[in-house]
């Protein structure tokens, strides 16, 4: 009996090694930029370069990217 209970918590050990190395793996495998939306259309483009511009107290600047987790809806910009 107690040779059984030994037999079981070693297998349940390794398990639980195995479990964590597969966790391991998979978190590292996993890109922290997964599930960003990173599109940035030209339309959206225009519109956000002016309003940052005013924010940031400069001329022009120009749009590179634009980063949003999940569905945003995008109200109107350009409104004081």
């Amino acid at each position: 009996m107690a040779r059984n209970k030994r037999i079981d918590l070693a297998v349940m050990g390794s398990v639980l090694i195995a479990a964590f190395v597969v966790a391991t793996f998979s978190a590292l495998a996993a890109s922290p930029c997964d599930g960003v939306n990173h599109s940035l259309t030209t339309e959206r483009r225009a519109v956000l370069a002016p309003v940052i511009a005013k924010q940031e107290h400069r001329p022009i600047v120009d749009i590179l990217e634009s980063f949003s987790f999940g569905v945003i809806a995008h109200p109107p910009l350009g409104r004081d």
